[in-house]
């Protein structure tokens, strides 16, 4: 079985893109014909025989998603490629024009159909926007993409009954994948391998780390409101530590006085490290479709305070750190608080998280991912 894969998204600084990028590392371990194509000028991921990436015509930024691009692939070099490939299944990851490519090219060749559900377009266009049309219209395209799909694939239980009721997907042609992370790369070892001083970083106090976009539907203002209001309140001396990229930056790297430090986009090890070295993980985002960046905290032993609402639900529990309504900063305020001055319950929580994350690798998501696509050949 040969399954070619097309993503908009992969060389991105975000989660998927390190979800994708580890699916390759593990179709490498397993001897599994898995290619993937896109295109894209971003650079954040490492080269291999297995992604194809046409350069882009040109490109500019998504409306109301900057931190993304909408490029236009050169499509006959995309198609070439596939067809030199010659795959089984057709697997599109992403409803952008390099998904639209992936789509046309199973349904003219009557090759399988699936694909990933890994954002929340319309929830995320709302959120950027505040205009009930701008999300109708959103769902009602995300609709018509997804309609000749054979089978799709969710990253949380969420998202599977959303599907059904939105999409009006059969609910037994949606699957919900086995979530996974690189349980080597993320992992309570790295604690040890930089300094926070590496980072402009006082060795002392606590750290609360967030990773992710710094934009609106990731909820990013919110906590930076909920960050100002901790220090006001707490005597202790603790920084929040910020990994990202997007159209807020700028608010982070204001709040150096409120003990704020934003790095900027990282990655390998210093990620590794910054994860596993950080006191507490932080995520108040309510769209998420599964958390990829909350399961790389819990894989690295970090205890997690997260939003009640989105995928992570079906992977984090309070023992592992808190679940705290979206719509209740006070609560945020409060629970990061006692987190962080409770060494006790904070290190309990740091071993259900190490416990629960270490437990879901990347291998055991690849071969899930695998068997879902099986029988798709006998259609």
């Amino acid at each position: 079985m040969k399954i070619a894969l097309f993503t908009d998204t992969l060389c991105d600084a975000n989660g998927v893109s390190r979800f994708l990028q580890d699916m390759i590392h593990e179709s490498h371990l397993k001897n599994f014909e898995l290619n993937i194509f896109t295109s894209t000028r971003k650079k954040h991921c490492s080269p291999s025989p297995n992604i194809f990436n046409a350069k882009p015509r040109w490109q500019i930024p998504m409306p109301f998603y900057p931190e993304l691009e909408l490029v236009l692939p050169d499509k006959s070099r995309l198609v070439d490629a596939c067809e030199a490939f010659s795959p089984d299944i057709i697997h599109v990851s992403t409803p952008g024009p390099v998904g639209v490519i992936g789509r046309s090219y199973a349904l003219k060749h009557h090759l399988p159909l699936a694909g990933t559900y890994h954002t929340d377009f319309p929830q995320y266009m709302y959120d950027n926007t505040r205009s009930k049309l701008v999300r109708s219209a959103t769902l009602e395209i995300m609709k018509r993409f997804y309609k000749p799909f054979d089978h799709l694939l969710t990253r949380s239980t969420l998202y599977r009954d959303i599907l059904h009721d939105r999409l009006g997907f059969n609910i037994s042609q949606v699957t919900t994948l086995t979530a996974g992370t690189n349980t080597q790369r993320f992992h309570p070892k790295f604690a040890q391998h930089f300094s926070w001083s590496y980072f402009g970083i006082p060795q002392t106090g606590l750290k609360v780390l967030y990773v992710g976009r710094l934009s609106k539907e990731k909820r990013f203002d919110m906590l930076l409101d909920i960050w100002k209001r901790l220090k006001k309140e707490s005597s202790e001396e603790i920084y929040l530590v910020v990994i990202g990229e997007g159209k807020l930056a700028a608010e982070a790297t204001s709040l150096r006085q409120s003990g704020v430090f934003y790095l900027g986009h990282r990655e390998k090890e210093e990620l590794s490290f910054l994860y596993a070295a950080s006191d507490l993980f932080v995520s108040p985002s309510t769209s998420e479709t599964l958390g990829q960046t909350i399961l790389e905290a819990m894989a690295s032993g970090t205890p997690v305070v997260v939003s009640g609402t989105g995928g992570q639900l079906d992977f984090v529990d309070q023992e592992c750190g808190a679940i705290v309504r979206s719509d209740q900063p006070e609560i945020w305020v409060q629970t990061i608080k006692t987190l962080l001055l409770d060494n006790t319950q904070r290190e309990e929580a740091s071993k259900c998280a190490l416990q629960k994350g270490q437990s879901m690798s990347i291998g055991r998501s690849f071969e899930h991912f695998v068997e879902i696509h099986a029988p798709l050949l006998k259609h």
